[in-house]
């Protein structure tokens, strides 16, 4: 049947026409999405999209009117030569202010450049002002564009930026804003702290573009612009200085400082000058009364108040004093050890950016939970937020200058006037705060330069303040603080003229099982949450020893969190567990400055040297029993030891350098009171693992290494063992693995009159909310004073009754995982401490979503060598084309790396043969992240390498990034085995044998689902491994590689002739399809042809019929066949086509057309679908008159069918074009004709 006319074949060649610019990218960006990293913290789900980080951003200087501009922004990846992107729409789009590399932003990936896009309308009610746009960061170069004019550029990732933007905007309406973002990271001699392209070690990811809120603020012409603060307790006044913008002709400031609502002084004068307001008899500011007094400032001229805004203060005092004979640091004028942790402000989920103001606060509520005064900011600056939470809560900071070249091998030359001006700025930014009380210029000499200039600049810049010239070293003798670094075990440096402080200490590593971003470590490892509060308990007993006889000021313990690989942490770096028992934390913490008193009942040999029984070779195993025979054994003098161990200098008497030594003596502790009994401590220096025996029972022991002398407890068995009055036996293993060693050990009553009180029980949590997404259900609520744990109960019914969801929470946030989809729970959360627990708080109800739609796997990559055209045998390959719909060809633009292109490679087909020899390989964009299924066919006689890790093969097709976490590849090692794997923590699948480097050919596949982390190796057909492995997105790198690792070490020898990638975990019998298919394909055995077309769907149109289907596995094209009667017969519409839709242009109008498709690929043809009908309706013409003219009417969608008229319907019929305008409303076309008298016909024709 001939349904097509002269028409119609030009309808059909438009409309082809239409179908082939469908092919390309719409002009919407790319929707956002959270993405997911290895950890994720609880508040990430209550992250609201819409309007995160909605609080106000500078608490130090508030005004009542402002525009939040974070949210979703349009965003795009850039590069230096790049046009500005006005009035386009980005490829993208990112979650700010997330940087790109967080999963928050929903890229997840580091771009040295790109560009941010985003529109705003400035309300009405602020014409007349001036308006300031605030970015409060952006790292680290940065250029603004509004309406497509640059506003200007910004150096400096820390510190912010504001530009007035009011004379570039244009009208009422919206407004473009566009930021240019470069960010050099490694490859620049800027500050960068710990951020690196290349995390590993103690280094981490990068932050890259926006990362602090972007706001809009709505000022006068004469405004205050800046606020400088120095409080003097002795002079009893704060020193306020007002920077005023704009004309100052007639301006007098006034200054106000309250007590609640008391009017606690107040003083007037010029802006710019320093102005002595009044604060008598101050309520002193410190981390156990962190008293704020509110602020008003207004600027006035003798008519009328011209601006005004509210800030705060505290009054508090940092200096130095001589107490007990050493040069301390003193808290107004009164000495107190400052103790706290290093906290690196990293986060899972947002890296630098806090998921949540809540998420920020509740580092620094820890902190304090465990009995902390200081916190260390190490080498970042944080949001003001942070700083203001300090403030309140009540906490000392030392602020670090984020570092340059930190840790690299590769350092870069200092730009130091940039150094010097961000350096200047972070002491302006945050002078006001009385929770900062010194500046840290250095860390560990990284980056280090002209460190007394610098000093000299900031003590200028900020008198109040001390200054550490330079925390772990290099010292020059400049600023107030000598800051030595010790791991694992604290010391104590000396000075007579600066205050000593030990800046970095601990490091005590404990791994969490499911809450590790990957494999790490610890300065020394732990076993259980218990040996690490032991640990820190035997430091601390250290530091009180400093404390009382060396003057020691301050102590910093590495960390709060873990942070990447890093596990010193207190916390997990998703801050889900706390590891260990915080009421043994806080009392040692006050222990640390707490008056001890020591008796010594066996001496070390730190005086003296005391004279104990040795062997290297193993003894007997009752060796450490009091009756044992040691008459054969050697005899020396303590300590014993080799390799120059830290602080041994002269304590190393009796040599020992072999992996063991066993030692042994005798001694009397003379009379001891019970109480004296229960607080006895071995004094001991162990390089490395020791046990200590008294009398032949097992007293204490400690493992890895300290580099000092230090305390461990003795064991309840140990104590009730020893005999008073009598002698004793005591006995000592140590062992040796790497390094210096030394062992010497004493014995110690260690008595103090520190009294524990009880916390109270906790009072009841507020403010619970909950957010449903993929996640689960995420929970947040208040902190609450004294907890040290919280319980989440759910319930079906309002009222409860409630049940435990069995999810212990240590902080104020917790995600309920095992929330079903399409139900309503109702939460309550209580608080809970060593002494109670408290009533359930008000309950929330959330609603769960319903379950996802089921997951359509669509081709995002499709490699196949019979796709490359006009190449003949031999030639290289450029491009290799890719066959999916998003045309991510694999590319190679260097000539003498381009793999060949073989035409009879495998079985009489084409393949792409790559060589090591000649280092080739192609790479194309990233199709899929987060689950896949990958299809290689490949052959190879050869291999790279014995490993057995998925990076350490000939690269197949790879994504590997040395160091990162969101990685995978599939490579081939020289024994012939096939390596597929994910990082972080790496997890690799080996096949079972090694007969794949065999020089024929292949069909590898590899699965990874991420909800599960299960990843799948299968070889011509043959599972060959199965393990669950990270969970997080796979996101780096931007770029795949076909023929080598990505890294570019390891290169194939062989032929690729297909690579396949879909973005889901095939279904079984799909995936066996694609298999079959490929097996067919290339001479490689038997295959069933594809499956029926599943879920067509026919949609009529405008004398059109559309036709879609599920993409089948296996089918390399599409039979569509058509007829009027759902049994035939039919005839062929199309054939190959490669899409899974199409437009039916010659379906016949006003009559049911029926459709079926079938597959085809290379085991042949499969089964046609059920007929699926479609009827193509004609439009129908209504019409409505009144006296004098005639509507008449057609539906909208007809859109272009003509109107036509005529008078006579008798033969020849003549019929005219109507030519009245044509409107649309309400869905309908109509048209309006006047009536004449006489009869008129009319009808809709079609094109």
């Amino acid at each position: 049947m001939n349904r097509r006319s002269s028409k119609r074949d030009f309808i059909r060649i438009a409309l082809a026409g239409v179908a082939l610019l469908l092919l390309f990218p719409d002009a919407s960006p790319a929707a956002w999405q959270m993405k997911q990293a290895p950890l994720m913290t609880d508040w990430a789900q209550l992250v609201d999209t819409n309007a995160p980080w909605p609080e106000y951003p500078r608490p130090q200087m508030v005004r009542p009117d402002w525009l939040n501009l974070n949210g979703i922004w349009q965003f795009q990846p850039g590069a230096a030569n790049d046009i500005v992107p006005t009035n386009q729409t980005l490829s993208g789009e990112i979650l700010v202010p997330f940087p790109m590399e967080s999963a928050l932003s929903g890229v997840m990936q580091h771009h040295p450049r790109s560009w941010y896009r985003r529109t705003f309308v400035v309300p009405p009610e602020w014409n007349g002002r001036r308006i300031l746009l605030h970015l409060d960061a952006v790292d680290w170069e940065s250029e603004v564009f509004i309406n497509g004019v640059s506003v200007g550029i910004h150096r400096g990732g820390y510190d912010p930026i504001t530009y007035d933007i009011t004379d570039h905007l244009t009208g009422s309406g919206p407004q473009e804003l566009i930021v240019r973002v470069h960010d050099p990271t490694d490859n620049y001699g800027q500050a960068r702290g710990k951020q690196t392209l290349f995390p590993q070690g103690i280094m981490y990811t990068s932050t890259s573009g926006i990362w602090q809120t972007v706001w809009l603020e709505p000022v006068p012409a004469t405004r205050v612009s800046h606020l400088k603060l120095i409080p003097d307790i002795d002079a009893e006044h704060l020193a306020v200085t007002v920077e005023v913008d704009g004309p100052t002709n007639d301006i007098t400031v006034h200054v106000m400082a309250k007590n609640g609502g008391d009017v606690v002084g107040s003083i007037s004068g010029a802006p710019g000058a320093e102005l002595l307001l009044p604060v008598p008899d101050p309520v002193l500011w410190s981390p156990t009364n962190p008293f704020l007094y509110d602020l008003e400032i207004t600027l006035s001229n003798e008519t009328a108040r011209v601006d005004s805004v509210a800030s705060y203060f505290g009054m508090r005092k940092i200096s130095l004093g001589t107490r007990d004979g050493f040069v301390k640091m003193l808290l107004n004028d009164e000495f107190v050890f400052q103790f706290g942790p290093l906290d690196q402000g990293f986060w899972p989920d947002g890296i630098y950016t806090a998921p949540t103001d809540d998420a920020l606060k509740s580092d620094i509520e820890q902190t304090k939970l465990l009995g902390f005064n200081m916190i260390r900011k190490h080498i970042k600056v944080e949001p003001a937020r942070w700083y203001y939470w300090a403030d309140r809560l009540g906490v000392l900071v030392w602020q670090d200058m984020p570092s340059l070249n930190s840790y690299t091998g590769n350092p870069q030359p200092i730009d130091k006037p940039q150094f010097q001006t961000e350096l200047a700025r972070m002491v302006r930014h945050h002078w006001n705060h009385p929770s900062i009380i010194s500046w840290v210029i250095f860390n560990e000499s990284q980056g280090q330069h002209d460190t007394a200039a610098l000093v000299d600049m900031v003590k200028a810049m900020d008198p109040s303040r001390l200054v550490n010239e330079a925390s772990g070293g290099s010292f020059t003798g400049s600023g107030d603080i000598l800051d030595w670094h010790s791991y694992p075990n604290p010391s104590c440096p000396s000075s007579p003229t600066q205050a000593v402080v030990c800046g970095e200490f601990g490091g005590v590593g404990l791994p969490i099982t499911n809450h590790t971003w990957a494999p790490g470590w610890g300065y020394v490892a732990a076993t259980n949450a218990d040996d690490l509060a032991a640990r820190f308990e035997a430091f601390c007993y250290q530091l009180s020893e400093f404390v009382q006889n060396r003057g020691l000021s301050a102590a910093v313990y590495t960390e709060i969190t873990d942070v990447e690989i890093e596990l010193n942490g207190f916390l997990t770096y998703d801050r889900k567990v706390r590891k260990p028992d915080v009421e043994r934390i806080r009392a040692a913490v006050a222990l640390a400055s707490a008056p001890v008193l020591l008796t010594e009942v066996m001496p070390t040999s730190e005086a003296a040297g005391q004279t104990w029984k040795y062997r290297t070779t193993t003894p007997p195993s009752q060796w450490m029993n009091p009756d044992y025979d040691d008459s054969g054994w050697s005899e020396g003098q303590a300590g014993f030891g080799a390799g120059d161990p830290p602080n041994t200098a002269g304590l190393v008497r009796t040599t020992w350098n072999t992996p063991d030594i066993w030692i042994r003596r005798t001694f009397n502790p003379g009379p001891l009171t019970p109480s004296q009994i229960n607080n006895l401590f071995f004094r001991v220096y162990h390089d490395e693992d020791v046990e200590i025996y008294i009398n032949g029972v097992l007293a204490g022991s400690g493992t890895s290494y300290t580099t000092t002398y230090g305390y461990i407890p003795l064991t309840p068995e140990g104590k009730a063992a020893l005999k008073t009055n009598e002698n004793n036996v005591i006995a000592v293993h140590c062992r040796q693995t790497g390094g210096g060693q030394f062992i010497d050990v004493g014995l110690t009553v260690r008595e103090s009159e520190l009294v524990t009180v009880p916390p109270p029980v906790p009072e009841t949590p507020t403010g619970l909310q909950g957010a449903a997404g993929a996640l689960g259900v995420s929970l947040g609520w208040n902190t609450v004073p004294h907890a040290t744990g919280y319980r989440v109960k759910r319930s079906l019914v309002s009222g409860g009754p409630y049940t435990d969801i069995g999810i212990p929470a240590a902080v104020n946030a917790i995600t309920d995982t095992s929330a079903d989809y399409s139900t309503t729970y109702y939460y309550v959360v209580s608080a809970l401490n060593a002494t109670g627990e408290s009533a359930d708080s008000a309950e929330i109800s959330v609603t769960t979503p319903p379950p996802p739609p089921p997951v359509v796997p669509v081709i995002a990559a499709w490699f196949r060598a019979d796709a490359i055209g006009g190449l003949t045998n031999g030639e290289p390959v450029a491009v290799w084309p890719d066959s999916s719909s998003y045309a991510r060809h694999a590319t190679q633009e260097n000539e003498p790396r381009r793999p060949k292109f073989v035409n009879s490679a495998i079985n009489g087909r084409p393949a792409v043969r790559f060589d090591s020899s000649d280092e080739t390989w192609l790479s194309f964009s990233r199709p899929v992240e987060d689950d896949f299924t990958i299809f290689c066919v490949f052959r190879s006689d050869q291999g790279v390498g014995t490993g057995t890790a998925f990076y350490q093969g000939a690269g197949l097709v790879s994504g590997e990034m040395p160091n990162q976490v969101n990685d995978f590849a599939i490579s081939l090692n020289a024994n012939g085995r096939i390596l597929a794997g994910v990082g972080s923590p790496d997890v690799t699948l080996v096949s079972t044998n090694g007969d794949f480097n065999d020089g024929q050919p292949h069909i590898v596949t590899f699965t990874r689902e991420r909800k599960t982390g299960v990843i799948e190796l299968w070889i011509d057909g043959n599972l060959h491994g199965s393990v669950s492995a990270g969970k997080q997105s796979l996101t780096a790198p931007a770029e795949l590689v076909l023929g080598a690792q990505q890294t570019l070490l390891n290169f194939l020898t062989g032929d690729i002739a297909e690579v396949k990638i879909y973005d889901a975990v095939l279904e079984p019998w799909a995936r066996i399809a694609e298999e079959d298919a490929l097996r067919c394909k290339y001479g490689l055995g038997q295959g069933a042809p594809p499956a029926t077309p599943a879920d067509v769907i026919g949609t009529p149109g405008n004398r059109q019929a559309r036709l879609e289907w599920a993409p089948v596995p296996g089918a390399t094209s599409y039979r569509l066949n058509w007829s009027l009667n759902s049994a035939g017969p039919y005839t062929q519409v199309v054939g190959g086509l490669t899409g899974t839709s199409y437009v039916d242009s010659n379906a016949v109008v006003g009559r049911t057309n029926y459709y079926r498709v079938a597959a085809q690929g290379a085991c042949g043809i499969g089964d046609f679908s059920a007929p699926v009908a479609v009827f193509v309706s004609q439009p129908v013409l209504a019409s409505t008159l009144d006296s004098d003219a005639l509507t008449l009417l057609w539906p909208d969608w007809a859109d272009d069918w003509m109107l036509w008229s005529t008078t006579n319907l008798a033969p020849p019929v003549h019929w005219t074009l109507v030519s009245t305008p044509v409107l649309v409303s309400n869905g309908l076309r109509y048209t309006t004709v006047p009536v004449t008298g006489e009869s008129a016909f009319f009808r809709l024709a079609s094109p």
